[in-house]
């Protein structure tokens, strides 16, 4: 009598269950993870731009500074009459 009990509640259950699915939109998991994927990429993409130019400002600055010392060297060796030890 249990058996048939039982089977009667688990059609019950399937048949309620079924009532409260009916509308709902199946949801496609790898749309969903395809654009978040995306997003995530976007934003890795910015990162990665924003951190060339700051890589390219921090290479101009100091391209700069190399180029000012050496003609400040440059100008010091000849007024002092001294050798370049470039080739050294």
């Amino acid at each position: 009598m249990s058996n048939k009990k039982d089977q009667s509640q688990f059609k019950s259950t399937i048949s309620f269950m079924r009532e409260q699915l009916k509308g709902l939109k199946p949801i496609d998991i790898d749309k969903r993870l395809a654009s978040m994927e995306e997003k995530e990429l976007k934003a890795v993409e910015k990162k990665l731009i924003k951190l060339k130019k700051n890589d390219d400002t921090i290479i101009r600055f100091f391209d700069h500074e190399v180029m000012n010392t050496k003609k400040r060297v440059d100008r010091l060796e000849d007024h002092l009459h001294l050798s370049s030890l470039r080739g050294v």
